[in-house]
């Protein structure tokens, strides 16, 4: 047991003694009856009871003689309990109350519960009715307060046994007892006199803090275990009465808000703004209400209620369809985020929303106003007192305000005036976020009122044609607004009066570039939340009334702009939703161009509802492979890459299959990945020839449909393919005769005979330039590598066709002009471009002149320059430039021909393979050798040359080389070896090169001679390595024998 229940269980027993019999006090004689003592006691006591004072207070009622003075006491202890406040305090009491009912018993405790009881009791409606309402809610506030605490003291004096029951109140107030008895507890009296009769929940506080001071005691639990279960069943079925009333009336009460806040939007869109006086009588309601719920929350949690839900009238109807639909459902539903509603990116959540603090980089004295402008709330009251009267209205509000602009004199000075100019002419230049905040700072620098009426009036004065200033302008105004209202207000206030002058004025609704141009300003500002709800709202009901066809325009107009930012914000979503069902009950009756606009405005901003796609089921090596080409796979990966694919499971189907479509569809990874992707499978043709050759038939084919079917949304893709194809050739997986045949089919299918006629055909109309970009696309990729021998004639010849192709249509888009300029200077410089059709015919002639002249050379004086290709290549490519007879052979083979056909190519690839290996571990030994070479001579050790310099004359250099005589002779040749002379060069910075004879004995001859050995070895051992690789590789190609080359892979 905790010590405070110990000083409970000490108090209870005291006082219970204290009714049963006198206190010792009664026959003490010596206590001091002095007036200023007592006096003293009773101020302290009506003043001051509280903790401070409770030691004093107990030693004064244990030393005074209060006997003359209890009425007195009982009346200040009264007063004093009145004034407590804190927990401490309210113990304190308890003490001091305790002993003096020790002392005096029931002539001081009786007086004191009936001073108590009247206390607590809730005051008579005759009087509350008779106060003013101001005087009413000071009266209430203050006895709230008192009452609040009254009732604590109360409850913690009956617990420790001082009151009993409401008798003991009825004993001290005099009357007669007889006639009238009550034994209820006299705190449950006090609580239920209370919240009994408070209909208006007045006394609300009251219950919420008597049950968190006795939460313990709702839970049967802690320090209040005295606390029978009877008495706390009754103090929770009071509590839990007053709850249910409090819910009911919650209820009712937000019904009546709802149809409150209704009628105040149908009058803002009626008036162009609400009533003040119906806005602030909803505000304080809603206030009110807040707390009651507040209020009601902690009554569930203490006295676990079923918490408090409130419900609206529109929650039987949310089930019943809708136009609003898509957008509203799932903001509705609450599973995104608001950021990731409201806008379409986060590039565009940024612009809107991430605006400057002026006050971060603007000293505040500079961000103030002269006089602050309040015409928005101003006009808002104006508008909610006479509807008939609010064109009037605004018009002479606006007119002062534009007035106030044009003619207020500017005092700043002359430096500042020449900056503000500077600034205003340069804000049609600043077309970036950046360079707008920038102004906005700038701006706040040069802050006078003269600068703010320049700055508005170039801001209302923006040209109709320059509507992509609207965002940075309305973005400029926002980042002002935040510190300088008066800026917005204005703007906003001037384009609200003329939208309503365009839509009244007689003959000025026709001007429809101005009414765009309004509506669109309008709408950026909505967008920055500048523009107020009523004027929103109050445009919509005047474009909406009217809904002619230039009104059909401004609203389909403002719903692109803003319709979406007004359908998902939170606080016009709502009334929002109700203004398009109108709009779309109103565009049913039109016919044409209205009802067209209106639709596609509102499909734009609430799109209809799509089903939502299945997603398959995808295996760990389907995620895999994703994984490593979509996101793993850039230039340095590449290789990383390419050895994971080679550990795949090449004979499982499935694994086939994935991959087969991974790399036939070049579309799906980025275009810069495209290149990664041809040198993957380039590697991967030398392991999986059979998986490269489906690759390109894939990829050929879809090349053919794409031209057969011309679909819109299939042209990025069709894009992507024709980079794959030439890509593919860079990486020598295919021939030139692929890409020339492709380049030909592009521009040839579909028409008469495959020569294109001026006018184009039905399947490439003269206006559509796609094709000419699907070639450009695949010149830029491979066409720099037709540059050499019999491609560059074949390439040329294709340029004359191409060139004659772009003539047959009608006039390039001046972006397909650059890029066939650019395209073809890059691969022919110096190119003459044909200007008309017959020029282009007749160059067309001659390159096939030239082409049919080249083709009579016998094939063995071609060179052959397509990088690296087999003879079998050139054949190929010059069978393309006319020969068609090797063609109409092979459509005569049978089946087993094609199966033979295609053995022997796959052995030709094979001894391709081998070729290429063969090569590379050539290349690799032939560097091992020289490494090792060089790794040898820079482990010699270089000595330096420490020989003497022979000194000979030059009469004996001229003697030896003079004949000698036969003794001479023999006695040279009987003579040693280390007489022989070796000759070397002398070089010196000093003196010419000289000639030296030193001898063959001597270190720098010995060592000139072992490296001249070691180079002859190292010759000898390299010439025998490549005569071993020429023999086998005869060898090897006598076995295989001729092969047949026809295909267009290698």
């Amino acid at each position: 047991m905790s010590d405070n229940d110990e000083r409970l269980k000490s108090l209870q027993a005291a006082n219970a003694q204290a009714w049963n019999g006198p206190s010792e006090h009664n026959n003490s004689k010596n206590l001091d009856s002095s007036l200023k003592k007592n006096t003293a006691f009773i101020k302290k006591a009506r003043l001051g009871l509280n903790a401070e004072n409770q030691a004093t207070l107990l030693a004064d009622i244990k030393t005074l003689s209060l006997e003359k003075y209890l009425s007195e006491v009982v009346s200040a202890i009264a007063e004093g309990l009145a004034k407590v406040k804190s927990n401490p305090d309210i113990s304190a009491s308890t003490e001091v109350v305790s002993a003096l009912h020790q002392r005096f018993a029931g002539q001081f405790t009786s007086q004191l519960a009936y001073h108590l009881v009247r206390a607590l009791a809730p005051p008579p409606a005759s009087y509350l009715a008779s106060l003013s309402s101001e005087q009413r809610e000071k009266d209430e506030s203050s006895r709230i307060g008192r009452q609040r605490n009254l009732l604590k003291v109360s409850t913690d004096l009956w617990l420790v046994g001082v009151f009993r029951t409401v008798q003991d109140a009825l004993e001290g107030s005099g009357a007669d007892t007889r006639r009238r008895r009550s034994d209820e507890a006299l705190p449950l009296f006090c609580l239920r006199e209370l919240l009994a009769a408070d209909k208006d929940f007045t006394n609300l506080s009251i219950a919420t803090s008597f049950v968190r001071y006795y939460s313990e005691c709702f839970e049967q639990g802690g320090a209040l275990l005295q606390l029978s279960q009877e008495t706390t069943e009754k103090m929770v079925f009071i509590i839990r009465r007053y709850y249910d009333s409090l819910a009911a009336h919650l209820q009712r009460q937000n019904q009546h808000m709802k149809r409150e806040q209704s009628r105040l939007e149908d009058s803002t869109v009626i008036y162009g703004a609400a009533p003040s006086a119906r806005e602030g009588f909803l505000a304080d309601m809603q206030k009110l209400q807040d707390k009651q719920i507040a209020a009601a929350q902690v009554l569930s949690e203490v006295l676990k209620l079923e918490p408090l839900v409130l419900q609206n009238e529109t929650d039987m109807t949310n089930n019943e369809p809708g136009i609003i639909r898509g957008i509203g459902a799932v903001k509705k539903s609450g599973d995104v985020d608001d950021h990731d509603f409201l806008w379409e990116d986060e590039d565009q959540r940024r612009f809107y929303e991430n605006l400057v603090d002026l006050s971060q980089v603007v000293p505040s004295d500079m961000l103030h106003e002269d006089k602050p402008a309040s015409h928005i709330s101003r006009t808002g009251d104006q508008l909610s007192t006479d509807a008939q009267n609010i064109d009037i209205t605004f018009d002479d509000l606006d007119a002062d305000t534009i007035e106030t602009v044009e003619d207020e004199p500017e005092t700043s000075n002359t430096t500042v005036g020449i900056k503000v100019q500077n600034l205003l002419v340069r804000l049609p230049e600043l077309t970036n976020r950046e360079l707008i905040d920038n102004a906005a700072v700038e701006f706040s620098f040069l802050n006078s009122k003269a600068s703010r009426n320049r700055l508005i009036r170039t801001l209302l004065e923006v040209g109709t044609a320059r509507v992509d200033l609207l965002p940075y302008y309305a973005r400029l105004i926002a980042i002002l607004g935040q510190y300088l209202t008066s800026i917005s207000e204005t703007v906003v206030l001037s384009l609200h009066r003329d939208f309503r002058r365009y839509t009244h004025g007689k003959g000025l609704n026709k001007d429809i570039s101005k009414r765009t141009f309004n509506v669109r300003y309008l709408s950026e500002l909505i967008k920055f939340r500048l523009v107020p709800l009523p004027i929103i709202f109050h445009c919509l009901r005047i474009a909406v009334e009217s809904f002619t066809k230039p009104d059909a325009e401004i609203i389909a107009v403002m719903l692109e702009h803003c319709g979406r930012f007004l359908l998902r914000s939170s606080d016009t979503s709502g009334r929002f939703e109700a203004v398009l069902t109108t709009i779309m009950r109103k565009a049913k009756n039109t016919t044409g161009v209205e009802r067209t606009l209106i639709e596609n405005a509102f499909y734009y901003v609430n799109p209809p509802e799509s089903s939502s796609i299945p997603q398959r089921e995808r295996t760990s090596y389907d995620l895999y492979l994703s994984k490593l080409i979509y996101e793993d796979l850039s230039t340095k990966t590449s290789e990383r890459v390419l050895k994971q694919l080679k550990k795949f499971d090449w004979n499982d189907h499935v694994i086939l299959s994935l991959l087969t479509s991974t790399f036939t569809k070049p579309w799906k990874t980025n275009f810069s990945i495209i290149p990664l992707m041809a040198v993957l499978l380039a590697g991967l043709s030398k392991f999986h020839p059979r998986f490269v050759i489906q690759v390109v038939d894939t990829v050929m084919e879809q090349i053919r449909i794409g031209m057969e079917e011309n679909i819109f949304r299939e042209n990025q893709k069709r894009i992507s393919i024709m980079k794959y194809l030439g890509e593919l050739f860079n990486h020598k997986i295919i021939e030139s005769r692929l890409v020339l045949e492709t380049v030909y089919l592009t521009i040839s299918f579909g028409t008469t005979d495959g020569r294109p006629t001026i006018g184009g055909s039905p399947m490439d109309p003269a206006e559509d330039f796609f094709r000419v970009r699907l070639v450009l696309v695949l010149l830029n990729t491979c066409g720099s590598s037709f540059s050499h021998g019999a491609l560059r004639n074949k390439m040329d010849l294709f340029l004359s066709f191409f060139q004659y192709y772009l003539k047959t249509k009608a006039r390039m888009p001046i972006d397909v002009e650059y890029s066939v300029v650019n395209t073809l200077g890059r691969i022919r410089p110096g190119l003459r471009l044909c200007t008309t059709v017959e020029e282009a015919a007749r160059e067309l002639d001659e390159s096939l002149e030239r082409s049919n002249e080249v083709s009579t050379v016998p094939r063995e004086t071609q060179e052959d320059h397509d990088f690296g290709m087999s003879s079998t290549s050139s054949v190929v490519e010059d069978e393309l430039s006319g020969d068609d007879s090797d063609a109409a052979n092979e459509s005569r083979e049978s089946d087993s021909g094609d199966e033979q056909h295609f053995v022997l190519l796959e052995k030709k690839r094979e001894q391709d393979d081998l070729d290429r290996l063969a090569e590379d571990e050539l290349d690799r030994e032939f560097g091992r050798l020289m490494n090792e070479s060089l790794d040898l001579r820079k482990q010699e050790i270089k000595k330096p040359l420490d020989i003497a310099l022979p000194r000979r004359l030059a009469s004996a250099a001229f003697h030896e080389e003079s004949p000698r005589s036969e003794g001479q002779s023999t006695h040279l040749q009987a003579r040693d070896v280390s007489d022989v002379a070796v000759k070397f060069t002398f070089l010196s910075r000093k003196s010419k090169p000289r000639m030296l004879d030193l001898p063959s004995d001597s270190p720098l001859a010995i060592n000139n001679a072992a490296h001249r050995i070691a180079e002859e070895e190292e010759k000898r051992t390299i010439r025998e390595l490549t005569l071993k690789y020429e023999v086998a590789q005869t060898q090897e190609e006598l076995e295989a024998g001729p092969v047949k080359h026809g295909s267009g892979v290698k």
